[in-house]
C-alpha cells in the first residue's frame, strides 16, 4: 500500500533586536524564545527516535544567540532582571512592573500560584503604574524577577534539571543566590541550541534549512514591481532602484554562515515567508541551495490550475499538490520545489491549541489518512510547514502534550514515514517541471502584508534613501591603517544596518493588518537600524527618521488655523485677538510627552498664517531664567523633502535680541532672518517662498528644543504638524465649512 512521506518543517526566526552602536538588544525575545522552543523542539528527539524531522534556523536569529552566549550584548530586561531587587530604583521598579508580565497569561502566568498572585497584584486593568509601585516589596520584585524567567522555560527542559524543577516546586521566596543561577543557566541552555542543531543533523535525524541573513522578502528586493502580479492595482512605494544585489548579499552571507556553523553547504531554502519569484531562484541556486519551499497557492498558480477544497478541506488535486517540482534557475541549473499543505500547517499553527491534545493528533491522522486515500496507486510527499515558536505559548503546557501525542501517533502508523527534504529529494528526484514560477508568499500569494500600505510604503522609502545615502560614502584610506581599518568596520556596520533594515518583520507589523501590541517599539527600532547607517559613518541622521512611521492619532494634539493672521512681531500676546484664529499645540494634549513634564520647556505652540507668511509662536512652559537661555537653542524642521531638509535655528534667547537663520542641505549658506522677538513669548515670522511651499501645499513641521547640543523636547513627540498653505480665498472657505 502507499505510504504519505510526511515532511514538517518548524521554521525558527526573530527579528533582529540588536542595535548595532550601543550593542543593546532592545527586545528580550531571542533569549526568551531561545529557552522555551528553540531548544525545547529539538528536545523532542530524545523521546522519539522513529522521527525525522526539519528545522529551519534564520542566521540572524542564531548571531543573536551567539552574542547572547559571548556577553556581546546588553539588554534591559536582563539587566533589570539581574540587578538586586533591594537595589532597584524607582525607574527600574517601574520597568519591571511594567514588562514582566509579557507573556500568555492564561498559559504561562497565571498557571504558577506565586507569579498569578504577582499579577493580581499589579492590577493592569485598574491601577497605573504610579499608584501600584509602592505596594510590591523586595521580596515581591524578587519573586517577580525570577518568574518572569523561570515561566520560559521549555516544560521539557525543567523536566530533565533538578535546579529547575527545585525552582518550580519552591514557587516563592527566592533568593538572590538562586535568581542568579537561574539567570546563569538561561546563558547554558542557549549554549546548547545551535550544537545540538547540528549533532541531531550529523546523525541523520534532522535537517537544518536556512533564509536569507536578515530575513528579507526577496522578491520586493529584485523588483518591488513583482508585487503586481497578485495585484495589478497595488499601490507601491516611490523607490525606482532594484536591491537584486542586496537580495544576493542576504542569500550569500547565509549560505557562509550556514557552512561556518554546520560544516557543510547548504541545501534547503525556506524563503522568508515562502516568497517567490523568478528572479529570486537564480540568486537561490547561486548560493548554493538546491531545494525550495513556498505554499500550495503559489503552485495552483504558476500551474494555472485551480485547487479548492471541499467542505472536510480535502483538496481536489491531490495529484498536484503532493509532489516536489523541477524548476529553472538561470544558466541551466535547476532546483528542488516543495509545496507546503497550507491547511494542514495552519491547523498546527492556529487550530489546534483550541482542541483537546489527543483529539487534535486524531485529526491530523485522520486528514493524512484521506490524503494518503486520494492517491492509492502511488506515494505522496506531504509538506507541513510552520513557526516553531508562535503556537505554543497559546496551548496548555506550552504545547507539550499537542506534540507528545502527535509524534506518537505518527510514529505508531506504518504507513506514515517522517522524512527530512534533501533525503526524500536524493531518493526521489522531481520528474515534473514548472513551466513558470509565480511571484507570492504563503499569505495569499501575494505581498500585501509587506507593501501597499501607506505605512509599509513610507517604511520602504525610509530605507531606500537610506541606503541612497550609504551608496555615496566612500572607503577612502588615510595612510593611517589603525584608523583606515576602524574606518571599513564602521562602514561594513553601516551596511549591515542596511540588510537588517530589509527585514520582513519591520514591514508586517507596519499597516493595519498585524497589532503586536508594541507596534511603536518595532517602529522606533525600524527607524534606529536607519539612524544607526549615518551614526556609524560619522552623519549626522536626518531628522525624517525621528518622525514615527506607524500610525499616530494626531486628533486633539492641535488645532488647524481658522483665519489669517495680523501679527505684531513683539515678543508678547499684543492683544487677545492677536493669535485667537492660529492652530494651537498644547503639551498637556500630547500623551507621548506627558512622562517629559518636568524636562518640558516649551508649553504651547501657536501657528498661522497671513496671505504669504508662515507665523509661529512659542510660549515658555515657566519663567524663563537667564542662567538656562544662553544654552537653549529651536529647531523647526520642515518636512517637506526627505532629500533637502531645512530648518530654521533660534538662538541667543538670553540677549533679547534672538537670532534666526534659515538652514539646510540645498542652501550654501544660513540666511538670517530679523523677524523674531523675544520677551515674554517667543514670535517669528517666515515667508511660505523661502520655505518652498505654494498654495494647496501640506506644510509639515515639529520643533526640536535643544540644551547643551542635546534635544530636551520634541514637539509634537512623536509625529508631525500639519496644515495646508493658505489661498487667497481660505477665510471665505472656512467661513462657509
Amino acid at each position: 500500500m502507499n505510504k504519505v512521506h510526511l515532511a514538517i518543517l518548524w521554521h525558527q526566526h526573530q527579528p533582529y533586536y540588536k542595535d548595532l552602536v550601543t550593542n543593546e538588544m532592545l527586545m528580550p525575545w531571542v533569549r526568551l524564545h531561545g529557552i522555551k522552543d528553540y531548544i525545547g523542539m529539538i528536545a523532542f528527539l530524545d523521546e522519539f527516535p522513529c522521527l525525522k524531522l526539519n528545522f529551519n534556523l534564520v542566521p540572524s536569529l542564531m548571531e543573536q544567540l551567539e552574542d547572547y552566549i559571548a556577553g556581546t550584548c546588553t539588554e534591559k530586561h536582563l539587566e533589570c532582571a539581574r540587578k538586586d531587587a533591594d537595589d532597584l530604583d524607582e525607574s527600574e521598579i517601574k520597568f519591571v512592573l511594567d514588562n514582566f508580565f509579557t507573556a500568555n497569561w492564561d498559559n504561562m502566568v497565571l498557571s504558577h500560584p506565586r507569579y498569578g498572585e504577582l499579577l493580581q497584584q499589579r492590577d493592569f486593568e485598574r491601577r497605573s503604574i504610579d499608584r501600584v509601585w509602592r505596594k510590591f516589596t523586595r521580596q515581591d520584585l524578587r519573586d517577580l524577577q525570577v518568574w518572569a524567567n523561570l515561566s520560559w522555560f521549555h516544560p521539557l527542559i525543567i523536566d530533565r534539571d533538578a535546579f529547575l524543577r527545585g525552582l518550580v516546586a519552591k514557587d516563592r521566596g527566592f533568593t538572590e543566590q538562586e535568581k542568579q543561577l537561574l539567570l546563569d543557566k538561561e546563558i547554558e541552555v542557549l549554549a546548547r541550541i545551535i550544537p545540538e542543531h547540528k549533532r541531531l543533523q550529523d546523525e541523520g535525524r534532522i535537517e537544518v534549512s536556512t533564509t536569507p541573513f536578515y530575513h528579507p522578502i526577496l522578491p520586493l528586493l529584485c523588483d518591488i514591481r513583482s508585487a503586481h502580479e497578485a495585484l495589478p492595482r497595488l499601490r507601491l512605494p516611490d523607490v525606482r532602484v532594484s536591491l537584486k544585489d542586496d537580495a544576493r548579499t542576504q542569500l550569500e552571507l547565509a549560505a557562509s554562515y550556514y557552512r561556518e556553523h554546520f560544516g557543510r553547504a547548504p541545501r534547503g531554502l525556506w524563503p522568508s515567508e515562502g516568497s517567490v519569484s523568478p528572479e529570486m531562484l537564480p540568486l537561490a541556486a547561486g548560493a548554493g541551495f538546491t531545494w525550495v519551499a513556498t505554499d500550495e497557492e503559489i503552485l495552483a498558480r504558476s500551474l494555472g490550475v485551480p485547487m479548492r477544497r471541499d467542505a472536510h478541506q480535502q483538496i481536489d488535486r491531490p495529484d498536484v499538490l503532493y509532489q516536489a517540482y523541477r524548476a529553472q534557475a538561470g544558466d541551466g541549473k535547476a532546483v528542488s520545489m516543495v509545496f507546503r499543505d497550507h491547511v494542514l500547517s495552519d491547523q498546527i499553527g492556529f487550530k489546534y491549541q483550541w482542541a483537546a491534545p489527543e483529539d487534535a493528533a486524531n485529526d491530523f491522522i485522520t486528514r493524512l489518512w484521506h490524503i494518503r486515500q486520494s492517491l492509492p496507486s502511488r506515494d505522496q510527499l506531504v509538506a507541513v510547514i510552520l513557526d516553531g515558536e508562535n503556537a505554543w505559548e497559546h496551548h496548555r503546557n506550552c504545547g507539550v502534550d499537542f506534540l507528545r501525542a502527535l509524534y506518537r501517533r505518527i510514529c505508531s502508523e506504518a504507513w506514515i514515514e517522517t522524512v527530512t527534504v534533501s533525503t526524500y529529494l536524493e531518493q526521489r528526484p522531481p520528474a515534473v517541471a514548472l513551466p513558470k514560477v509565480f511571484s507570492g508568499s504563503w499569505i495569499n500569494h501575494s505581498f500585501s502584508t509587506w507593501v501597499g500600505h501607506p505605512e509599509k510604503n513610507a517604511g520602504w522609502e525610509y530605507l531606500h534613501n537610506t541606503r541612497a545615502f550609504l551608496t555615496t560614502v566612500k572607503s577612502v584610506g588615510s595612510g593611517d591603517a589603525a584608523y583606515d581599518a576602524s574606518w571599513r568596520a564602521a562602514l561594513a556596520k553601516a551596511w549591515k544596518e542596511i540588510y537588517v533594515g530589509e527585514g520582513s518583520d519591520w514591514f508586517w507589523w507596519y499597516g493595519d493588518d498585524h497589532f503586536s501590541g508594541n507596534d511603536e517599539g518595532f517602529d522606533s527600532l525600524f527607524r534606529k537600524h536607519l539612524k544607526n547607517v549615518h551614526t556609524l559613518v560619522g552623519h549626522t541622521p536626518p531628522q525624517y527618521l525621528n518622525n514615527a512611521i506607524v500610525h499616530v492619532d494626531r486628533d486633539g494634539l492641535y488645532t488647524v488655523p481658522r483665519a489669517f493672521l495680523d501679527v505684531v512681531l513683539d515678543g508678547k500676546q499684543t492683544s487677545y485677538f492677536e493669535w485667537a484664529p492660529a492652530g494651537h499645540y498644547d503639551f498637556r494634549r500630547d500623551r507621548g510627552a506627558m512622562h517629559k513634564v518636568s524636562d518640558n520647556l516649551v508649553s504651547d505652540v501657536y501657528f498661522g498664517f497671513s496671505r504669504d507668511t508662515l507665523y509661529m509662536r512659542f510660549d515658555p512652559a515657566a519663567e524663563p531664567s537667564e542662567d538656562r537661555l544662553p544654552r537653549i537653542e529651536l529647531r523647526i524642521w520642515f518636512v517637506k523633502d526627505k532629500r533637502n531638509e531645512l530648518f530654521l535655528r533660534v538662538s541667543d534667547l538670553a540677549l533679547g535680541f534672538p537670532k534666526m537663520t534659515l538652514e539646510g542641505d540645498n542652501l550654501a549658506n544660513p540666511i538670517l532672518l530679523d523677524t523674531i522677538a523675544f520677551r515674554r513669548v517667543l514670535e517669528l515670522a517666515c515667508p511660505f517662498e523661502m520655505l518652498g511651499y505654494r498654495e494647496g501645499q501640506t506644510l509639515e513641521f515639529f520643533v526640536e528644543i535643544r540644551r547643551n547640543d542635546e534635544t530636551v523636547q520634541r514637539i509634537p513627540e512623536n509625529t508631525v504638524i500639519a496644515f495646508t498653505v493658505p489661498s487667497g480665498d481660505f477665510e471665505r472657505v472656512m467661513w462657509q465649512v
